[in-house]
């Protein structure tokens, strides 16, 4: 993701999320930063191993914080951006823990509210969150399945889009092979 100001990319690359500064020509430094996010892995199988695995990197809507979904320590991290040195900086709290097993994937942010939704991967939920803009915490407002109560398969949730009028949340399901 282009980070506010265009100075930088910023990116989830698996272990961890990584800071690479864009030159002139458009072309990407050498990374300023790499952070492995703290935290203790899930409980499920595809969570063993992983370690810290954030998924995504986005802005919030002033662009004053970024927020990444961990699905590998169940777990959103926060942090500030330092567009001086291209180093991330942790926020007060560093992070909002997910149910434990949730596997949160992608969040995002209602266009004029303060709320986020987070698609939780591997227990097929979305978490709503009150933001605190100034603050740059989230607080769990209210969790929902995405699948029907009456489906025994195995399901795994992908993706979130929030409507832009704010007004509708869909996500997807792999398993269920529907939309929410």
């Amino acid at each position: 993701m282009v980070a506010p100001g265009d100075r930088h990319v910023v990116v989830a690359n698996g272990p961890g999320i990584a800071v690479l500064p864009i030159n002139q020509d458009g072309s990407l430094a050498p990374a300023t930063d790499a952070v492995v996010p703290p935290g203790k892995e899930g409980p499920y199988k595809r969570e063993q191993g992983l370690g810290a695995h954030p998924h995504q990197v986005v802005f919030d809507p002033a662009g004053r914080f970024l927020v990444s979904p961990d699905k590998g320590v169940d777990a959103t991290h926060i942090y500030r951006l330092d567009q001086a040195s291209g180093k991330l900086v942790a926020n007060d709290p560093p992070f909002v823990k997910s149910r434990y097993g949730a596997g949160p994937r992608h969040l995002s942010f209602h266009p004029s509210r303060p709320f986020a939704y987070l698609i939780n991967e591997l227990d097929s939920s979305v978490t709503t969150y009150q933001w605190d803009a100034v603050r740059g915490t989230l607080t769990p407002v209210h969790i929902i399945t995405t699948i029907p109560a009456t489906f025994v398969g195995d399901n795994t949730g992908a993706e979130l889009a929030v409507a832009p009028s704010g007004k509708f949340v869909y996500v997807s399901n792999r398993g269920h092979n529907s939309i929410a």
